[in-house]
């Protein structure tokens, strides 16, 4: 992982989809937010860089597994783990706001009032 983030920054871009400076963003976040820590074997970047190029690839777990020379149960364990705490960052970060009233763009075109009125009025 070292190499690639010392490396040319089209390098991780092309293995990771993401640049050097948000993927180290990527990482420090979930550790921040407890929601990785480092393994025995595997670090936050290794674990997070293995499903990245799953996920980015399409590339298989034993593919993966042979990369960074892990074996393929922790190759599994580590994508599970990421995929978990990558949803739950999800939360955190999608949420409906709290909006009382309706939207300007269905109000605007009042054609269409009548077809929402049900859903979004009390």
């Amino acid at each position: 992982i070292q190499e690639i983030l010392d490396g040319h920054p089209q390098v991780c871009f092309d293995n990771f989809r993401m640049s050097k400076h948000v993927f180290v963003n990527f990482c420090r976040t979930l550790k921040e937010m407890n929601l990785l820590q480092d393994g025995k074997k595997v670090t936050v970047e290794e674990g997070v860089a293995m499903f990245l190029l799953i996920i980015g690839h399409n590339t298989r777990h034993r593919i993966c597994a042979d990369r960074f020379q892990h074996s393929l149960y922790t190759c599994s364990k580590w994508f599970k783990r990421v995929l978990r705490a990558v949803c739950t960052l999800g939360t955190h970060i999608i949420r409906p706001y709290e909006h009382n009233g309706v939207h300007p763009r269905i109000l605007h075109n009042l054609k269409w009032f009548p077809y929402f009125k049900v859903y979004i009025l009390p």
